[in-house]
């Protein structure tokens, strides 16, 4: 579940518990602005991975590439407040939580990439993984002045997309927490790509079951709802 902040959805928890009953894996995506202690329980009952977006080392880059002061300390009160169940449900015999970090890596925090591995994965003992991902210039990043900015240099790019950084990272973690870069290339869709086999296996279904690659593809290509199925 992502998307903005997919927490403040009314009767989120039930939709989750339903896909979860029908063998469904729950993922949630969440800033942690809006996540409670009281909400703690029907997340971990629910999901197969929480990962909470984090999209600087310090308040100071967080706060500004979100625009909203505090957004650093809310992220990481939400990070706390998992970390603290995922322990609790390793310790009762339970499944793995799959608590994560997601970063959509701008020009803004490139240079604090390293901090994520050195800084924040070790206040979180639970944590499981470390997402690192290029921006792409769709919703807010599309705006003029973020654009400008914001978006990677064909040099970081490169780093970022580079086996050798991406093991240059993981080297700086806890062997416990996997570190996964990427340039976001393969989101281009690119015919040249498709027949490589680099390509992003996503499918985005709308409310009326209308189907597309994802939400920057304008067109859809098809409705699971009304299309023949087709064998």
């Amino acid at each position: 579940m992502a998307g903005r902040e997919p927490l403040l959805v009314e009767g989120v928890f039930e939709i989750a518990d339903r896909m979860s009953a029908a063998g469904i894996e729950v993922s949630l995506f969440t800033g942690g602005w809006s996540l409670r202690p009281e909400m703690i329980d029907d997340i971990v009952r629910g999901s197969f991975r929480v990962s909470v977006s984090v999209d600087g080392a310090t308040a100071e880059v967080h706060d500004r590439i979100r625009g909203r002061r505090g957004s650093f300390d809310r992220a990481m009160n939400a990070l706390a407040l998992l970390d603290e169940a995922a322990e609790r449900r390793r310790l009762n015999g339970g499944s793995r939580l799959g608590l994560g970090i997601d970063c959509v890596v701008v020009r803004g925090n490139f240079h604090q990439l390293e901090d994520f591995c050195t800084v924040i994965a070790p206040g979180f003992p639970q944590l499981e993984s470390i997402a690192l991902g290029a921006v792409i210039p769709e919703g807010l990043a599309s705006r003029e002045g973020f654009a400008e900015h914001e978006p990677l240099s064909d040099s970081q790019v490169g780093l970022l997309g580079s086996a050798e950084y991406g093991e240059l990272l993981r080297s700086l973690t806890p062997s416990s927490v996997h570190v996964s870069t990427t340039d976001n290339l393969a989101l281009q869709m690119h015919p040249d790509l498709i027949r490589s086999g680099r390509f992003f296996p996503v499918l985005q279904i709308e409310p009326d079951g209308a189907a597309r690659a994802m939400a920057a593809y304008e067109g859809t290509v098809g409705n699971v709802l009304t299309d023949p199925v087709r064998r």
